[in-house]
């Protein structure tokens, strides 16, 4: 599995200008956009994570270690079984099968063996569910495996055509791991982020006003 370390991957500003303009580059992002979807399951056209992630940072830390070159290990008895995975790929099915929306119908078009695959890529990493801490450091370990987990899974499914009947997308942008970890996080730490602190804005504005006079991030971790 590949990780980003600090010397590799500068992260970039969340911003359109954080990406190049090459040609399918819009096909490219909504690739992305709907792959890093379908790992956390949402599906529906509201926001994705609200910055709180599924998976205790405790618990995850207990599980993983960084390593000098800015990624992590963890034990083999900590990836979850194949029934696990099987179990995450048919509540997907059902959830696109019970949402009316463009996401759930997308998903609906890629095989399934796609989709275990996206999965067991999660599984393989040590992690029980794809849950990026969207309010957190992208640097951190624990996001740093996410990204890791997105871009390996991407490369592995669209170079096997998964998105072949939904987006025109190129095989040197597939394989062009910044340009990916790019558009990654500027789904993730931008977008996702913008709507996270609007979603709890409107639910909780005294929150927002709170964390962000002494400068914290909308987590628990």
């Amino acid at each position: 599995m590949s990780y980003a370390g600090d010397n590799d991957v500068p992260m970039p500003r969340t911003t359109k200008s954080a990406i190049p303009h090459i040609p399918h580059i819009r096909s490219l992002q909504k690739a992305c956009n709907l792959h890093a979807r379908i790992l956390m399951g949402v599906l529906s056209q509201k926001p994705g994570p609200t910055g709180l992630p599924a998976e205790p940072m405790a618990s995850f830390e207990t599980r993983f270690s960084a390593t000098d070159g800015g990624g992590a290990h963890m034990p083999a008895a900590a990836i979850p079984s194949s029934d696990a995975v099987y179990g995450q790929v048919a509540a997907l099915l059902t959830s696109a099968n019970a949402t009316d929306s463009q996401t759930a119908r997308d998903v609906a078009r890629i095989g399934q063996h796609h989709l275990y695959l996206m999965f067991t890529t999660v599984a393989n990493a040590g992690l029980h569910s794809f849950a990026p801490d969207v309010s957190g450091n992208p640097e951190s370990t624990y996001n740093l495996v996410h990204e890791g987990v997105f871009v390996d899974s991407f490369r592995a499914v669209a170079s096997s055509s998964a998105y072949y009947s939904l987006y025109a997308l190129s095989l040197p942008s597939i394989n062009d791991e910044n340009l990916l970890r790019r558009v990654y996080r500027s789904f993730v730490y931008g977008y996702l982020r913008i709507e996270a602190r609007s979603t709890l804005f409107n639910v909780y504005p005294w929150l927002i006003i709170l964390l962000d006079a002494f400068g914290l991030p909308l987590t628990k971790g």
